[in-house]
């Protein structure tokens, strides 16, 4: 049978009854390493759930701090939102940015070089011209993004 006790490794050898058998004798020496190691053990998990607890807490209070952050980003997002006129292009933008995760920028500039600014992916020269100026509503057919001109 296996006998589960619990404690100070010292006090669980001086608790066992002499009748308990172990499977291998030990020496007096083995026994002093075998509980010097499980002494070690026992702090270095003392350590280690210490370090999480403070690992924890700090990422604990970033979440904090960046939820804070999120939501005040969020009034002036909504302000910007009711100011769009066109619906049916914040539709397609709210569809865009629900495939990048939400997170994701749903927009991107294009460079001199005709690449879209997310994925670097070439577009057709008028395509590139036309988001530039801004005449139309360009997407990058590689990564999906809006393509508009760089600030």
């Amino acid at each position: 049978p296996v006998i589960f006790i619990t404690g100070n490794v010292a006090d669980v050898i001086e608790r066992l009854p002499n009748s308990f058998i172990l499977a291998k004798p030990f020496s007096n020496g083995q026994l002093a390493e075998a509980v010097a190691i499980a002494e070690n053990a026992e702090k270095e998990q003392l350590l280690q759930a210490s370090r999480f607890k403070k690992t924890r807490a700090s990422y604990e209070l970033r979440h904090k701090e960046l939820t804070a952050e999120f939501e005040g980003l969020k009034a002036p997002r909504d302000a910007a939102e009711r100011d769009i006129s066109d619906k049916s292009l914040l539709s397609r933008y709210e569809a865009l940015r629900a495939k990048k995760n939400g997170g994701g920028v749903a927009c991107s500039g294009i460079g001199e070089d005709d690449a879209c600014g997310a994925c670097h992916t070439r577009v057709n020269s008028q395509s590139a011209s036309a988001a530039r100026r801004g005449e139309a509503l360009v997407f990058c057919e590689h990564c999906a993004r809006i393509l508009t001109p760089l600030a």
